[in-house]
């Protein structure tokens, strides 16, 4: 992510820009904003120029797995386990929405904001990380997302480790409470605040995160509808396609709204049926009125259930590809009563 393309206060990414041209920016940064307010994109526009030597890695960084980018973060933790356990869900919950609140990045990661913390089990885990060689040989950033979740002890064991860290280390730091900061670790950080958004900046947010919305509808729509008419006419191949294509997606949390999605699409194509389309949600009508004709009678209500168990399943972290070709395989034979 360009600096100069992060939405947030001219001020701040001039100052930012100041620190990285001059070789200036500080071993631990602390950012303070209002929840939501471009912190995140900011922090993003950094992990790009700290760690981004090459084309390729700068790539890396944007898309949040560069090798020498670590994350501290946050969640509801089980006996002895680490944030690293919802890392490829936080990945995605940053790169879909950097303007997100913590409330939807906790939701899409499948935790609540309330019952969240850093563990020492997560600070074990850095200072093992940091002990060791960057694998690129350049910069190392070390992002912390809500450091006021950490508690006396954690704070402790990475003390010394943000005021005197590896060479070429960066701690970025980014909270919404700097109040509630154990106040040993606020006092080695330098910090920069992040004025809230202008009502100019809040339609901009408000309208990228919008358009991320409308780009995965659009995606579940196609897809749905390519499904059923697959089903409708038997295209086997194109069940397939479907399958991979549900399982390039990667994250979870989009293929388990994909099965929200599609029950509710179903129900109207039933509402069709049944000739009472003025009560569908209108999802899109015309294909709904279309495959309505077309469909058995009782494949609606069963393929529910499908869509219901594959949505249980991805959600037991049971393989996509598997999932999602099963349940390609069992729309096929609702629909024309036999095995393949």
């Amino acid at each position: 992510m360009e600096m100069n393309k992060v939405i947030a206060a001219e001020s701040v990414k001039t100052k930012l820009e100041a620190m990285l041209s001059g070789s200036r920016v500080p071993h631990a940064l602390l950012l303070y904003e209002n929840d939501g307010q471009g912190g995140v994109a900011l922090s993003m526009a950094l992990f790009c120029r700290l760690l981004g030597k090459t084309p390729s890695e700068a790539l890396q960084a944007e898309k949040l797995i560069h090798p020498d980018l670590v994350f501290v973060f946050p969640t509801a933790h089980s006996k002895d386990s680490t944030c690293s356990l919802y890392l490829p869900k936080f990945r995605a919950a940053l790169t879909k929405n950097p303007y997100s609140t913590s409330e939807s990045i906790f939701s899409e990661i499948g935790t609540e904001t309330k019952s969240v913390s850093i563990s020492v089990s997560d600070a074990n885990e850095l200072l093992v990380s940091l002990s060791q060689t960057p694998l690129c040989g350049g910069n190392r950033v070390v992002f912390f997302y809500l450091p006021e979740k950490m508690n006396q002890a954690v704070a402790n064991k990475l003390l010394k480790l943000i005021e005197e860290p590896p060479a070429n280390t960066y701690f970025i730091l980014l909270t919404h409470s700097p109040e509630k900061i154990i106040q040993t670790i606020f006092s080695r950080c330098s910090t920069l605040r992040v004025p809230p958004f202008t009502k100019e900046e809040a339609a901009r947010a408000k309208a990228f995160s919008e358009s991320t919305d409308e780009q995965t509808s659009e995606l579940f729509r196609s897809s749905f509808e390519s499904l059923i008419k697959a089903v409708i006419e038997g295209d086997l191949l194109q069940c397939v396609d479907f399958a991979e294509s549900m399982d390039a997606l990667k994250n979870r949390n989009t293929q388990k709204d994909f099965c929200t999605y599609s029950c509710s699409a179903l129900r109207d194509i039933f509402l069709h049926q049944q000739k009472m389309s003025s009560l569908s949600e209108g999802i899109n009508d015309n294909f709904s009125a279309w495959a309505a004709t077309r469909l058995a009678r009782p494949f609606v209500r069963m393929s529910m259930g499908v869509f219901d168990e594959a949505y249980r399943l991805i959600d037991r972290n049971v393989g996509a590809k598997m999932v999602f070709c099963d349940l390609a395989d069992s729309l096929y034979i609702l629909q024309n009563g036999k095995q393949r």
